[in-house]
């Protein structure tokens, strides 16, 4: 295996979410029929509209030289930062997990969890 191409993510209204995207900073890439790419590292994010409810059970951890930019951004843009290993907490600062990780989390229109995190040096 030489990597990930796509995480596939089925969302009930990709337009939503396509914007919600691009408001946390994803850089989107292409369109076709109703399906948005966006691009993390070498792989890509696919969001894929569906009519059923998905189980939104799912973290996906990104990894992020330096959280706390990417941190003010998420507040500048009104969107929710939480400490998902503390009941869904807000919080108003990255967290530092005991085994080293600096991290933040949100939560999609669709309910998925993405986790920001800087790794230790």
């Amino acid at each position: 295996m030489n990597g990930v191409l796509d995480i596939v993510i089925f969302c009930k209204d990709t337009n939503s979410s396509k914007n919600w995207y691009e408001k946390v900073g994803f850089e989107y890439l292409r369109e076709h029929e109703g399906m948005f790419w966006f691009k993390v590292g070498d792989g890509e994010i696919m969001l894929h509209p569906t009519d059923v409810q998905s189980n939104t059970d799912a973290v996906f951890q990104l990894v992020v030289k330096e959280v706390e930019p990417l941190f003010e951004n998420i507040i500048e843009k009104e969107l929710t930062p939480l400490d998902f290993s503390n009941g869904e907490k807000v919080i108003t600062e990255p967290i530092i997990q005991p085994w080293g990780y600096k991290e933040f989390c949100l939560r999609d229109p669709d309910g998925y969890i993405w986790a920001f995190v800087q790794k230790p040096n």
